[in-house]
């Protein structure tokens, strides 16, 4: 346990976050855009979103995320189960602590059994140290799924040469709103990307995207307090108008990337 200790929690995950005084974007309007730094998304206060966008992503990549301490055994142990008898990598059971281990501090290692075990501890030390800072367990959790929002990689909009990070600047990109915005349908299309940002791009594979959706919109039926099945068939309707992925906010994506390129 003292080399798990060894590897470092939230100081690391903060300096990778927060690394300092940056360049930003913003639009006509007023709002930023981008931080420069293209593989990371602006920080989200989740306490100001409404229920259904946090739902959306816990409902589909972790259920149980505000009971454990970052590790879950119990999911360990079926994804284990169910790969053994697919023969196969079928289905994970990586935290959302842990993949934010990934996405931030680990991504430029080798994928191997060290790292997922060097993944593992720090994600729990991530928890221990969070939880020092912030006695109510809710709030910790809160504050480590804001940092979960900021770090994932939401594709390339409608164009190459865009890099979309974090919920704030997809929820622009991709319809135009700020993530306090969200509906629940758009809330399941950008949770349905996580584990596809390219196969499920509303902008460019809408079918697709939307029957990932749907099955995001069913887990999110199926955790406490989750939608009726009057907000689902809701939803539902809502899908039938494709994601409109503004033209302005593309263009202007595009251009703050050829200038980071061209620095």
């Amino acid at each position: 346990f003292s080399w798990g200790n060894s590897l470092g929690g939230l100081a690391q995950l903060q300096a990778q976050m927060d690394p300092g005084p940056s360049l930003s974007f913003t639009w006509r309007d007023g709002q930023t855009i981008v931080n420069d730094r293209p593989d990371l998304g602006r920080k989200v206060n989740v306490r100001s979103l409404p229920p259904h966008v946090p739902m959306a992503f816990l409902a589909t990549e972790d259920r149980d995320f505000y009971q454990h301490n970052g590790v879950n055994m119990t999911s360990i142990l079926r994804a284990v189960v169910v790969n053994l008898r697919a023969g196969r990598t079928a289905q994970g059971g990586s935290t959302i602590t842990q993949q934010l281990v990934k996405y931030a501090i680990l991504r430029d290692l080798r994928r191997d059994y060290m790292r997922y075990l060097r993944t593992l501890f720090i994600a729990r030390n991530i928890e221990r140290d969070l939880s020092a800072r912030f006695p109510d367990r809710r709030q910790m959790k809160d504050e480590l799924l804001g940092f979960y929002l900021a770090s994932l990689d939401f594709g390339t909009g409608s164009r190459p040469g865009i890099a979309i990070h974090g919920l704030d600047l997809a929820s622009q990109t991709y319809f135009g709103v700020s993530p306090q915005q969200l509906r629940p349908a758009q809330a399941a299309v950008l949770a349905a990307m996580i584990n596809g940002p390219s196969l499920y791009n509303p902008c460019r594979n809408w079918n697709r995207a939307k029957e990932r959706a749907t099955l995001v919109l069913r887990n999110m039926m199926l955790v406490p307090n989750g939608l009726t099945q009057t907000e689902f068939n809701a939803a539902l309707r809502d899908l039938d108008t494709p994601a409109p992925c503004p033209p302005a906010r593309q263009s202007a994506l595009f251009t703050v990337n050829h200038i980071r390129t061209a620095r």
